[in-house]
Formats: structure tokens, sequence, C-alpha cells
């Protein structure tokens, strides 16, 4: 989808478009090619004013902060909407354009401070997730090593039992009660190395 709303398959697109404009086979808009893409929301008009909100943003990015009381803020914040309300709605566009731009022009420093600023943040969370997306992946790895082990442990442990069953000459309740406690004692100091694992992905 692009600006005035009508679908087009990608095939479409990239058989009209060849050459990187072209009117749209529905309202004969002419359209660019790299402003195509792909629909989210079965209303346009959604869509429409989401890319529209995006992009104002991008320029009336101040924050509470950078106001001195909480009104110026909050009437900077009705500016915001009755924008993107006038672009969505296609009224008064001249004048309103006249306003981002000047906008724009009278803020240029403000505006490059807080973009230089929220791409720091977005790096710091991408980085942030990526740290805690790795350490989730290291969790889920060890238990399943765990799990993997202890299994492995168990049948070797009951080959064991019955081994000695078959084969020592003490009775096999006092065999079957040993093994009993050396289960228990095992699974204390499975359960121990498990929280000492965590405790050390946990660790910042």
């Amino acid at each position: 989808v692009n600006e005035c709303g009508h679908d087009l398959c990608e095939k479409c697109v990239d058989h009209l478009f060849i050459r990187g404009s072209a009117p749209c086979p529905g309202c004969k808009l002419v359209l660019k090619k790299n402003g195509f893409k792909l629909k989210r929301f079965e209303d346009f008009s959604v869509e429409r004013e989401v890319d529209i909100r995006k992009r104002i943003l991008k320029d009336y990015n101040k924050k509470e902060e950078d106001f001195s009381d909480l009104r110026k803020y909050n009437d900077y914040l009705e500016e915001i909407e009755d924008i993107v309300f006038n672009f969505a709605h296609n009224t008064d566009i001249e004048e309103t354009r006249s306003r981002v731009e000047l906008y724009k022009k009278e803020n240029f420093k403000i505006i490059q401070k807080n973009r230089v600023a929220q791409s720091r943040q977005d790096a710091y969370q991408k980085e942030k997730r990526l740290a805690e997306e790795k350490e989730s992946e290291e969790r889920r790895n060890h238990e399943k090593n765990c799990e993997l082990q202890e299994e492995m442990e168990k049948v070797e442990r009951k080959k064991k039992l019955l081994d000695q069953i078959a084969n020592s000459e003490r009775p096999a309740d006092e065999i079957l009660l040993l093994h009993k406690e050396e289960q228990t004692e095992l699974n204390k100091r499975s359960l121990h190395s498990k929280g000492d694992i965590n405790s050390g992905l946990e660790s910042p």
C-alpha cells in the first residue's frame, strides 16, 4: 500500500514501478516505488494516521523536561495532535506544513539533540534485549544439558542397582536402601548445582 491507499501485490509493484515511479492504477496519483510498504491495518485511514504520526514525531520529539511547566508541555502535545489530524484529514495542509517547517527551523538544535539521545536509548534497549535473549538461551541450554546428563546417570544407576541385586550377597532390601540414600544425596547436589549456575547467569 502507498499514500493513496490502493492495494497492490508485490509483483504488480515490481512490474508497474520498474522505473521507480508511475501513476497508481486506481487513482492515477503518481507514486514512488519506495513509498510502498506492507499493509498493517485493514482501515487505510488508520494506516495513514500511524505513518503521519511517526513522521511528525521525528521532529516533534521534545520531552517534558524541555518545558518550564506542565501546561506548556500539554499545549505542545495538543499541537502535535492538531498537526496529525490536519495531515490525516487533508485540512489546512499548506498552513500546517508551514507551521511544521517553522517549528523545525526554530528548534533545529533541540530536535537534533533529542534525536541523538533517542538513538542512544534505542541502542541501549537493543543491547539490553539481546543480552537478555542470550542469557535466556544459555539458561535453556544449561537446563537441557542437565536434564540429559541426569537421564543418562539415572539409566546408569538403575543398571548398577540391578547388577548389585543380581550379583551381591547382601540382602536386596539393604541394597535398595543404600541406593535410595545415594539418590537423595545426588538430588541435593543437582539442585545446588542448578542454583549456582542460574545465579551466575543472572549476575551483572
